[in-house]
């Protein structure tokens, strides 16, 4: 999940069936319990945008290592 977020930059809709397709995440419980964990640890930033939240990796340095793998 952080490879796939790292992979777009900013994602806002964490479940759409486009983004778990492309990055083969089983389903949208799946992605929604990693997300939480990923924001509880720091390692991704939730931002609030309207009624939408946009979904970025906190630490640049480590989203362009991950954008590289």
């Amino acid at each position: 999940m952080l490879k796939a977020i790292a992979s777009e930059g900013t994602v806002s809709q964490i479940t759409s069936s486009a983004f778990l397709t492309k990055y083969g995440i089983p389903s949208s419980s799946a992605a929604l319990r990693n997300i939480k964990a990923l924001t509880e640890k720091e390692l991704v930033l939730a931002e609030p945008s309207g009624q939408n939240v946009t979904y970025s990796v906190y630490n640049v340095f480590l989203s362009r290592y991950l954008e590289q793998m």
